[in-house]
């Protein structure tokens, strides 16, 4: 087999001679009389090897040939094999440069889609035990938003006993109470100015001449009478039960009052205000003397409960499911004393299930409960939590807010939907000077009066768009399904204190004691994201650790050693060049 040894000892046999003669330059040029040079070609075919040999120690390089005979990569072997003509090695080449572009390109996207998505939601390996995340919130809405003894009452109302008092006139509030797009608050107009008292509840403001009206309303004194118009808690829940025990007072306890769309609604296990909202707003600064201020939240979305959580602490959680663990109420309706006008006729309730970090909002899921009915709700959750491997990336990638990552100016606690009801009071107050009086607002915020009902309605879809709301890490969704039973007449004789009642039984309960989360994970470890690399380069390309190593060898290491392998073959090799005499 030739070799580089032969090749070296055939190159010192040959300068042996070349030396011996002393009559040619090594490259077989002979010099005549008239100074020119004259070829011998015997010498200049045995004096070629040391031509070739004298330029490749002059030029150290990337020996191309070698690497292709000794790389474990697929395919350059075929460059230096004898039976490969020129016409096989370029197809071959361009086989090759077509397989490193796609295997390119399919690392490219990798690359990209772990950057740009790296997280995805897989559900979780095993099933959690609904003790491990709370009940959820119900929020009781009744239709009966105005009763007709108080509304009819505004006729005997002296408006300057009033004007000294809130600084407004009283006919601007009767004027207020109108359709929110929503349930039916009646705009009123005072009998001293228009003599005459009647009710509108539009859906459409469309449809209504709301010019006559003003455009802003004090928005205490809105909250003041819509509580005054309303039926208060103990009115509307007459009893409650919660794990088939009965609680004494539930409204001083468990219920809260809260605004929605609805009107003016009482919500069961949502965490106290104290611990939802920042204290900023006007409605938990106007009515923090109430007893459900005092209490605090054992629990946090992100965390859980705490370890020395109380059972009685909200929010409340259950270990079963079925009627046995539920949370069954009683609420009237009180049909006798309706505005029906007002209500449109609707003997209904609405009923709000949503999480107990969060205020109620038409977003949430609602179900519609007739009066004299008997209702059931069975749940089925759904919890969204993220991995601790997710932190550091930043939260646009990973499309989702930790608590500690996105403060909101009413709330402590971060939801999408809370993040979306404050963008919501924000953009309409930009836009028209005031809010609805169901949106949280600072202090001395103006409500908006029917005359900026367009302007609100208008605003709240638009900035719905335009709100950069993430979703919280994580999230607590409710999917629900109800039954409903007609209640017997021998149920309604029961009723004794009022026989004319229009009452709804309320059952709201778990499906089942255990549940499947979800989770959001990363798309790929740093293993797994090499893995996939070299397991594509592999693939296509035969490539591996030792790969990279034999490249890194022939492009640093193996130039510099030929280098100075060079220099010092450089200097034995001297060829003396000698003129022939004449």
């Amino acid at each position: 087999m030739y070799t580089r040894k032969n090749e070296n000892e055939q190159l010192e046999n040959l300068l042996s001679q070349y030396f011996k003669t002393r009559s040619f330059f090594p490259y077989g040029a002979v010099k005549d009389d008239k100074s020119k040079f004259v070829n011998d070609g015997s010498t200049y075919r045995q004096n070629s090897l040391v031509h070739q040999k004298y330029s490749k120690l002059k030029s150290p390089i990337f020996e191309f040939n070698t690497f292709c005979s000794m790389t474990s990569l697929h395919g350059f072997s075929h460059f230096v094999e004898n039976n490969f003509n020129k016409i096989g090695k370029y197809f071959w080449a361009i086989i090759l440069m077509v397989i490193y572009i796609l295997c390119g390109v399919s690392i490219y996207f990798l690359i990209r889609m772990f950057s740009e998505m790296p997280a995805i939601i897989s559900l979780d390996n095993s099933v959690s035990s609904i003790w491990a995340i709370p009940f959820p919130a119900v929020t009781v809405c009744s239709a009966n938003q105005v009763r007709s003894s108080v509304y009819n009452s505004y006729s005997d109302i002296n408006i300057t006993d009033y004007e000294d008092q809130y600084g407004t006139s009283i006919h601007t509030l009767l004027k207020f109470i109108h359709n929110t797009h929503l349930f039916r608050l009646c705009v009123l107009l005072d009998r001293f100015i228009q003599n005459t008292i009647h009710g509108v509840c539009e859906n459409n403001p469309i449809n209504k001449n709301w010019k006559s009206y003003d455009d802003y309303l004090d928005g205490s004194f809105v909250s003041q009478v819509l509580k005054n118009l309303s039926f208060p808690c103990k009115e509307v829940v007459k009893s409650f039960f919660w794990l088939r025990k009965m609680e004494i007072d539930p409204c001083n306890i468990l219920f809260q009052e809260t605004f929605t769309p609805y009107g003016l609604c009482y919500s069961f296990n949502m965490m106290p205000m104290r611990d939802l909202l920042n204290g900023v707003d006007e409605w938990s600064q106007e009515f923090n003397n109430y007893s459900w201020k005092k209490y605090h939240s054992s629990w946090k979305p992100d965390t859980g409960y705490s370890s020395d959580a109380l059972t009685d602490h909200l929010p409340l959680r259950t270990y079963g499911d079925g009627d046995y663990h539920s949370a069954t109420m009683k609420l009237e309706l009180h049909a006798e004393d309706m505005n029906k006008e007002c209500a449109h006729g609707l003997e209904i309730f609405y009923i709000l299930i949503h999480s107990p970090a969060e205020w109620p909002s038409r977003s949430h899921p609602t179900l519609l409960a007739s009066s004299n009915m008997i209702s059931t709700i069975s749940i089925k959750p759904f919890v969204l939590t993220t991995a601790k491997d997710l932190i550091p990336w930043d939260s646009k990638i990973r499309h989702c807010y930790f608590q500690n990552e996105s403060k909101l100016k009413f709330f402590k606690v971060y939801t999408k939907n809370n993040c979306i009801l404050e963008c919501r009071s924000f953009s309409t107050l930009s836009q028209c000077g005031c809010v609805p009086f169901f949106y949280l607002r600072m202090k001395n915020t103006p409500v908006c009066g029917p005359a900026k009902m367009s302007c609100w309605v208008t605003a709240s879809q638009a900035s719905s768009d335009s709100c950069d709301c993430l979703p919280g890490c994580t999230e607590f969704f409710f999917k629900t399904s109800s039954m409903n039973a007609q209640l017997t007449e021998s149920v309604k004789k029961d009723n004794k204190s009022n026989p004319a009642s229009s009452s709804l039984i309320l059952s709201v309960y778990y499906q089942s004691k255990n549940f499947i989360g979800y989770n959001r994970i990363l798309t790929f470890t740093l293993g797994q994201f090499m893995g996939n690399v070299g397991g594509i380069m592999g693939l296509c390309l035969g490539f591996s650790f030792l790969s990279l190593v034999e490249i890194i060898y022939f492009l640093t290491l193996r130039p510099f050693v030929n280098f100075c392998n060079s220099k010092k073959k450089l200097k034995k090799v001297v060829p003396t060049h000698i003129l022939r005499e004449e």
